[in-house]
């Protein structure tokens, strides 16, 4: 077979793949998610231990596969805007920003969301927190670079001949998410908490660019977050699990990873000091293992992800499923998290 007759085939197989890909794939998802909880469920925003939080992600996915990998970016704000010194509840505020590319053939959506939360202090231990996220999704699709089958002149394809194939360069919907959350702090500082969420709950809004919108599936996100410190307090252990159901697709991620304490300025080594390594391994069910790497140094936080692809997919991958990046900064200003939760009940009390 000639190579412009591979190219032709190569060609039209990826205008299908992503022809299905506007209406199948509907959410982006990276595997450092535990890093931005925000960014899952809106009832999570403000919920760190420090006042402010700025976290950024970056993907990179199939690069074995096209030229041009498969890229998505986040950047998320949250903090926290309003506390009440009677109750010890606060209410959180967010920005959400992600942004998904294709590569070659320029199929860009974005999204931006604002997460409001409000948490209640249940004890000096435990709080609760509901949370709404009204969002806007765009999906821009630049159809220049595609080829198509009757532009082929024999000899190569002639983007000056028309495809004769409509496309909407833009398209656009309003969205809401909502969710709740449940957090728990022993008295050693281990942890654990569970969330709950819905992406798109206002009736499906329809999106796409072939002249054919169709629904955003709903998305629904079930996680648990913990952290277990040992008895003699130098190693914890930190499982980790998210379930995201998205119409007819499903994600299921499984893991734990070690933190391991840097030397304190005292020479100490504590888990529950400021600065520690986190190893994990994460399993995301029938396709994929993710390790990962991540340095926690006072107010600072980074980490690098790698999938290696299990699935049929690692064929053409080469095992390489993605390369994941991640950056965040907190800032703390007063008694907040479980520290200021603590405070406030044996003041209280």
């Amino acid at each position: 077979m000639r190579r412009a007759e591979q190219n032709k085939i190569i060609g039209i197989a990826f205008s299908i793949f992503f022809q299905l890909s506007v209406q199948c794939q509907q959410e982006f998802h990276f595997s450092s998610w535990s890093q931005n909880l925000s960014n899952v469920n809106p009832a999570e925003a403000g919920f760190a231990e420090e006042d402010i939080r700025f976290t950024s992600q970056m993907r990179l996915q199939w690069l074995t596969i096209s030229g041009k990998a498969l890229r998505t970016n986040s950047f998320s704000f949250d903090g926290k805007a309003f506390k009440n010194k009677t109750t010890g509840g606060s209410l959180g505020i967010g920005l959400n920003f992600n942004n998904d590319q294709t590569g070659d053939v320029q199929l860009n959506t974005n999204s931006i969301s604002i997460p409001i939360s409000y948490r209640i202090h249940l004890d000096e231990q435990s709080y609760f927190g509901v949370g709404i996220a009204p969002g806007y999704i765009t999906k821009t699709f630049g159809s220049n670079n595609q080829t198509w089958d009757n532009q082929w002149n024999g000899q190569f394809f002639d983007n000056t001949i028309s495809s004769d194939e409509f496309f909407e360069q833009n398209s656009s919907a309003m969205t809401i998410g909502a969710g709740f959350c449940f957090h728990y702090t022993a008295y050693d500082q281990s942890f654990f908490k569970i969330g709950l969420s819905v992406n798109h709950i206002n009736a499906a809004p329809k999106i796409g660019n072939f002249g054919n919108n169709t629904d955003l599936y709903r998305t629904i996100n079930a996680y648990f977050v913990g952290r277990k410190l040992n008895s003699d307090k130098y190693l914890s252990f930190s499982p980790q699990a998210l379930v995201t159901l998205n119409g007819p697709n499903k994600n299921i991620t499984l893991g734990c990873g070690i933190d391991q304490p840097l030397l304190s300025t005292n020479g100490m080594r504590k888990t529950n000091d400021k600065s520690y390594l986190t190893y994990a391994l994460n399993y995301r069910w029938a396709d994929a293992f993710v390790f990962s790497l991540a340095l926690k140094y006072f107010n600072l936080k980074t980490g690098i992800y790698y999938d290696m692809n299990v699935s049929n997919l690692r064929n053409a991958t080469k095992t390489f499923g993605s390369f994941e990046i991640f950056l965040g900064y907190q800032i703390r200003y007063g008694r907040t998290g479980f520290n200021g939760a603590y405070y406030h009940y044996r003041r209280k009390n």
